[in-house]
């Protein structure tokens, strides 16, 4: 194994962010021109979330811009050298973004969440063309007082989109006296093309209130399948133990029919995680080699140390005739990584390597020693085992990665979000070569 750390100096980062302005036209390059690393904002903090690279070679990115009270929908979209083509601000004035998707209409449908009123959280989708100009928009949730709270959106065959994420459970929220009160459920809410609520067969909403064990749940994503079921990939608390009094949470998955309804589920409880390991799912993908899926996160212990986790799963579904409590072979890999002199590295997104030797990539957040973090990346072959390690950042500020792709030829993006002096922060794009070196 290779491991290898970039740590940007805090003397290069007072020249390096010299270049800072207000003016939200400008973007923020590094003096050093063998390397690519691109700065993005203007007035306020701006952070990297997520982002799209189009076959043309161009780049959506999207994060939030706060400025003083306000925080807006940061939309971004850059040639393959990071110049920019287009930027805007979208939505209201509290959201925070969650997902961007393309669409089949050669657009983008954006999830966010945003604080409907003080004890409300509803999601908000926007479908938005090429160039970040909205196209139509809607958003949904359940009632006063409960919240809804959104993991990610997937675009489907026939242009609709399904929405999943957790949901305020109407009777724990209720009764807060009730100790054995469900304190949230998985929701996989389901719109047209035109962003209308699809219902199922009891005229409810699609999936609405159907999900969900005696504990708390959240959906993280929803995979659509050929045959136009799906699969979910969520968390549980339910039988991680018998007395699980610090809520811990496990992987939790399931197969959708069409109809929004679930069918048989399961979980997974890595060694050593009853009572003691809290899994919190990040980011999953479903693999374009070697079917199957891609998870990453945390797992945090009971004495509050974080371990990267990632796990690799075959098509999460089993003969009907095993019993509900049957061993699971679903789980191909299950690793964590916890970096010497770190204390402990969070997965943040989960990528594909498809160019030369096949992978995975996972972008992270490496908490260090100062009780700063850093953006850090891994790269892992098919046997989950590590080829690389590399970590982006200051030891003054605190640094996040957003997303990571793999490029058509074979280098990386991460994007990510950096704090170049207290309280200022800035998106930024950082292209890697194939071995995770900063090099153009």
């Amino acid at each position: 194994m290779r491991n290898f750390r970039i740590i940007i100096s805090l003397a290069s980062l007072t020249s390096l962010f010299a270049l800072v302005t207000c003016d939200m036209a400008n973007d923020f390059e590094t003096p050093y021109e063998n390397y690519f690393i691109k700065y993005y904002g203007g007035d306020g903090k701006q952070t990297g979330v997520d982002m799209v690279v189009n076959t043309d070679g161009t780049i959506v990115m999207v994060g939030n811009s706060e400025v003083g009270i306000s925080k807006r929908i940061f939309f971004i979209r850059v040639d393959p050298k990071g110049n920019i083509i287009t930027q805007k601000l979208l939505g209201g004035t509290n959201e925070n973004v969650k997902d961007i998707e393309p669409t089949s209409d050669g657009g983008f449908v954006i999830l966010s969440e945003f604080q409907k009123s003080a004890t409300n959280v509803d999601f908000k989708l926007i479908k938005v063309s090429l160039n970040g100009d909205e196209i139509n928009s809607i958003e949904y949730g359940s009632p006063e007082p409960f919240g809804d709270f959104p993991s990610s959106v997937t675009p489907l065959a026939n242009g609709g989109f399904v929405v999943a994420g957790r949901t305020e459970d109407i009777v724990a929220k209720g009764d807060p006296n009730n100790t054995e009160a469900d304190p949230g459920d998985i929701f996989l809410y389901k719109f047209s093309d035109q962003l209308l609520p699809i219902p199922n067969s009891n005229d409810n909403s699609w999936g609405e209130g159907t999900q969900g064990l005696a504990k708390q749940d959240g959906a993280v994503k929803y995979f659509e399948k050929l045959d136009g079921t799906g699969y979910c990939v969520a968390y549980t608390s339910e039988n991680v133990a018998a007395n699980n009094s610090t809520n811990s949470k496990v992987l939790f998955y399931f197969k959708v029919p069409d109809d929004g309804f679930p069918a048989p589920i399961a979980n997974y409880s890595p060694p050593g995680s009853l009572n003691s390991f809290n899994t919190e799912i990040a980011s999953a993908i479903e693999l374009p080699f070697n079917e199957g899926y891609a998870i990453t996160g945390r797992t945090i212990t009971g004495v509050g140390s974080q371990e990267l986790f990632f796990c690799k799963m075959a098509n999460m579904w089993w003969p009907n005739n095993e019993p509900a409590n049957a061993p699971r072979r679903e789980v191909e890999i299950y690793t964590k990584i916890s970096p010497e002199g770190s204390q402990g590295v969070a997965g943040i997104s989960v990528g594909a390597v498809q160019v030369g030797p096949r992978g995975y990539l996972i972008a992270g957040n490496d908490l260090r020693q100062s009780g700063t973090t850093n953006i850090w990346l891994t790269k892992l072959d098919l046997l989950g085992e590590v080829k690389w390690s590399a970590s982006f950042g200051s030891d003054s500020g605190n640094d996040a990665a957003g997303a990571v792709a793999e490029l058509p030829d074979g280098r990386i993006l991460v994007l990510g979000t950096m704090e170049l002096e207290a309280n200022l922060t800035r998106m930024v794009l950082i292209k890697l070569n194939a071995s995770g070196k900063l090099l153009k």
